[in-house]
């Protein structure tokens, strides 16, 4: 029986026309730096050219401005500010099922990625759950006006944020490498139906495979793979995997994952 492990996962609302955004940039790192191994951590875009239009339209509805976000999509939307307090929060709830990815493949020719969703259940785990995942991109780099982040820390008047406080407004396009980008939800916002049936056994794996043609413009060796399960009933995330490196499991050095990439 596997071991569970609670992973929370936080989606930030952001943007770079967005001057206090910067906080959220700020907190996402500082999460990723204290708890990398305990976070699904994405950014969620609006009005720029990293976007994702599905992404975008699903959590604007959810939120009241930005920066803003959600908590494993508890029903509060939360300042970034309160990340790390509404985490260590959520942290400690206890799912009935972990979660991880398997059976990650990757073709260089056609761009197909291909990856395996798993739910172990460690108790009776029944109800209306489905299957989600993400695609994420670290480093994301733009050289146009609209990759500029705006950036209301710069003067100081409002204190001290990861160094924003020293930088000009907007932050030029040369200067910003953007990470947790999010890039594409492959089971829309609710998840896949049918995806999980409604009962399940203690001691069983339930999987789901996804498969996405990633386009040129999205850099292979920065993406990542992020599998979380959905509680259909209220909305809630009951428990999500490791962020798994696509350029990890190519080479073959990341430990998480099963060694059958295949890689042409």
């Amino acid at each position: 029986t596997r071991a569970v492990v609670k992973r929370v996962l936080v989606e930030e609302a952001t943007g770079t026309w967005c001057g206090y955004c910067v906080r959220g940039i700020v907190m996402m790192e500082s999460l990723h730096k204290d708890y990398p191994s305990t976070t699904a951590l994405v950014a969620v875009h609006n009005g720029d050219p990293m976007v994702d239009a599905t992404y975008d339209g699903a959590i604007g509805p959810k939120i009241t401005g930005y920066p803003s976000g959600l908590i494993d999509r508890m029903k509060a939307e939360v300042d970034p500010s309160d990340f790390e307090a509404e985490y260590l929060k959520r942290v400690k709830y206890v799912p009935v099922i972990d979660v991880f990815i398997d059976n990650v493949s990757w073709n260089a020719a056609t761009r197909l990625l291909s990856f395996r969703v798993n739910a172990a259940t460690v108790a009776a785990f029944n109800g209306n759950y489905r299957f989600n995942a993400v695609l994420t991109e670290m480093q994301v780099h733009g050289t146009t006006t609209k990759y500029a982040q705006h950036n209301y820390y710069s003067d100081g008047s409002l204190g001290a944020m990861g160094g924003f406080e020293k930088k000009p407004d907007p932050v030029p396009a040369a200067d910003m490498y953007y990470d947790f980008v999010g890039r594409t939800l492959l089971g829309g916002w609710a998840g896949t139906a049918s995806s999980i049936p409604a009962t399940n056994a203690s001691g069983k794996t339930i999987s789901y495979t996804y498969t996405k043609t990633l386009p040129a413009t999205w850099n292979e060796k920065n993406i990542s793979l992020i599998g979380f399960v959905i509680n259909s009933t209220d909305g809630t995330v009951e428990n999500a995997s490791l962020t798994v490196k696509l350029q990890s499991v190519i080479t073959g050095l990341d430990k998480e994952v099963k060694h059958d990439a295949i890689v042409y």
